[in-house]
């Protein structure tokens, strides 16, 4: 919390976003001034994704 006030007092809010990957693509784009892609904003921090790749190790140890 301390780091995000930091950047938030030395950045001008102009020229920083502050971006939640449930917002999708759109607040990135617009602060960025690109249009929206049409695929969707890749996800990788499933839950389900992540015990998939994560039991096997647990399982062998």
């Amino acid at each position: 919390m301390a780091h995000n006030a930091a950047v938030k007092a030395a950045i001008p809010s102009s020229q920083r976003l502050v971006f939640q990957v449930k917002d999708g693509w759109g607040p990135r784009c617009a602060h960025l001034g690109v249009p929206v892609p049409d695929e969707a904003l890749p996800c990788t921090n499933d839950r389900s994704e992540f015990w998939h790749k994560v039991a096997p190790a647990l399982a062998a140890s």
